[in-house]
């Protein structure tokens, strides 16, 4: 088995807004008018006009909870991880999509992900041709890991398509929190096993996939 993991620093625990860039369509898709839910919150209205904008994790726990509760959807944070992709990790996700090979864009994902969100940890664990991409987050008494876990898991799913393209078939899902009241929301997107009550967040996958080569290797951009 091998394993990869990244260590975030000890300062105070942010990330980039475009972790949760899709809310404002999902919440106006469900009927709601972004600007209100947000100022309600207490943010303002422009937050998400730059993806560098940064948050803490409570706050944005805070806010993907607070939005599944006023839109009355119990998997909001799930919509919301389904507009996450490789674009939205920035330079990072760049970084990625120039990589020779799957295996070494996750390996830049993970090497260089506290740039995205810190106190938050992706791995990819591999064993008996299986591969599990990881997600967890370090930071006690945070509100909504339950709605950010099913939105990283999407997310998770998005990113093995931008790297291996759309015949790209996942396992399972794996996510930390008790199973939902409706599983149709979950089934119809990732269309997987799903298994709640784990250990842990992530996405289970033939380890065959790593070794696939990316289409649009750039090898000195990705130097630059």
């Amino acid at each position: 088995m091998s394993k990869m993991s990244i260590k975030t620093p000890n300062s105070r625990p942010t990330l980039r807004t475009s972790t949760v860039h899709g809310l404002p369509e999902v919440l106006r898709k469900l009927g709601h008018n972004p600007s209100q839910v947000i100022n309600d919150l207490g943010f303002d209205h422009t937050l998400f006009n730059n993806p560098d904008n940064r948050i803490t994790l409570a706050e944005r726990g805070a806010l993907v909870e607070h939005c599944a509760m006023v839109s009355g959807c119990p998997h909001f944070g799930l919509l919301v991880g389904q507009k996450n992709g490789l674009d939205q990790l920035g330079i990072v996700g760049l970084l990625a999509r120039h990589a020779p090979d799957v295996r070494t864009a996750l390996e830049r994902l993970i090497r260089l992900f506290h740039l995205q969100a810190q106190r938050v940890q992706i791995g990819l664990t591999v064993d008996s041709g299986r591969a599990l991409f990881t997600y967890s987050i370090f930071e006690e008494g945070v509100a909504g890991n339950h709605q950010v876990g099913d939105g990283a898991v999407a997310s998770q799913l998005n990113i093995m398509r931008d790297l291996c393209g759309p015949d790209f078939k996942a396992l399972a899902a794996w996510f930390v929190r008790p199973p939902p009241n409706a599983l149709e929301p979950y089934r119809d997107f990732l269309q997987v096993r799903l298994h709640f009550d784990a250990p842990i967040h992530g996405l289970e996958f033939s380890s065959s996939w790593l070794t696939r080569r990316l289409p649009s290797k750039d090898e000195a951009l990705a130097q630059l």
